[in-house]
């Protein structure tokens, strides 16, 4: 489902795209890897429409689950954190998305 939501996100169809994470979201467990993916991709389609607030907390779900799964430096905590970063840098706080990057 991740997958099907990502080819509607890049193509434009947002929608559809989150349609498929939410359908992901239902079937994944809670702290299953796979579902730091989905919220992932969740955090993405509501930083597209700007919905930041949403998007981070998005971002903090996956990190949550990314954290109990992956040592502290793997780079996929790594470019988690600089989503989150470029979610603050949006909301034009900058401090906190130094802190991020």
């Amino acid at each position: 489902y991740n997958a099907l939501g990502h080819v509607f996100h890049v193509n434009g169809e947002l929608q559809e795209a989150i349609d498929w994470y939410k359908r992901a979201e239902s079937i994944g467990d809670i702290d299953d890897i796979v579902q730091a993916q989905t919220y992932t991709h969740m955090a993405q389609y509501h930083f597209t429409k700007e919905l930041f607030p949403t998007a981070m907390e998005h971002y903090q779900r996956a990190l949550k689950i990314l954290r109990q799964h992956l040592p502290a430096d793997h780079h996929r905590i790594g470019i988690l954190l600089c989503e989150m970063g470029n979610v603050r840098r949006r909301e034009k706080r900058h401090g906190e998305a130094l802190q991020l990057y």
